[in-house]
């Protein structure tokens, strides 16, 4: 994926992770099925975060987090979120991540994600 977004460097993230940081949904495209949440900085010298997802079966997010968590869904929770999602329970090639510690702050049912940074601004604002 290189070259996936202009500027930032791709880093390599493994889960479970977290952020104490402002997070929020930044892009969607349908007809590319990929999803984008971006985390701004809290302090100057701070990077910025994109965590971009790729293969998009099924999501439910809010338009804001204040922090940030991702990590696998258990078995009971990756079945129900493959139901929603219409995918056979026996999917090998389907990531269910959880957001939020219990998944109530929502999901992403997908094929893959990568972890994107650059250079940030504290105000919050875009970079």
């Amino acid at each position: 994926m290189s070259g996936y977004l202009p500027g930032w460097e791709q880093v390599e993230m493994s889960l479970p992770i977290a952020w104490e940081r402002r997070f929020r949904p930044w892009k969607y495209s349908v007809s590319h099925s990929r999803l984008e949440l971006r985390g701004f900085p809290a302090a100057v010298g701070e990077r910025a975060i994109a965590l971009a997802f790729h293969g998009v079966l099924a999501v439910r997010l809010r338009s804001v987090y204040m922090g940030l968590s991702l990590a696998e869904a258990n078995a009971g929770a990756r079945r129900e979120m493959l139901s929603f999602a219409g995918v056979p329970p026996d999917a090998d090639r389907v990531r269910c991540i959880v957001i939020g510690p219990d998944g109530r702050d929502g999901f992403v049912v997908c094929g893959t994600f990568s972890a994107w940074t650059a250079p940030g601004q504290s105000s919050g604002r875009p970079v």
